[in-house]
């Protein structure tokens, strides 16, 4: 199984989260997907992934907040089992010129396989 799968399986677990291992059109709520953001190679033994797992929040701000702070410690226990979470933050998603969604963004880092 890859990397991308067991990050989307282990925030599967959180109850109305849906998220993909690769990018999918879609606005709802809870729907995501995991990022690959970079790979480090801090010594000759291999590489460290820099791992995402955004998940899409409501898009009225107030409903966001309400519900990132209902799922942030959900999402961190969840993916601690498969990657050392660094942080959880709230922000939005960007598109092409106009305002974004507000989401989840679950940064973390593990060996890569």
């Amino acid at each position: 199984m890859s990397i991308r799968q067991t990050l989307a399986d282990a925030a599967n677990t959180v109850p109305g989260v849906h998220v993909h291992p690769y990018y999918r059109q879609g606005g709802k709520t809870g729907h995501g997907n995991v990022v690959l953001a970079r790979v480090d190679y801090p010594n000759i033994f291999g590489g460290i992934g820099q791992w995402e797992v955004i998940v899409l929040l409501p898009v009225d701000v107030e409903s966001a907040q309400n519900k990132a702070d209902e799922l942030i410690p959900l999402l961190y226990a969840a993916l601690s089992e498969a990657m050392a979470v660094d942080s959880v933050t709230f922000g939005t998603t960007s598109q092409d010129n106009r305002s974004g969604q507000p989401c989840l963004i679950a940064a973390g880092h593990r060996e890569m396989e």
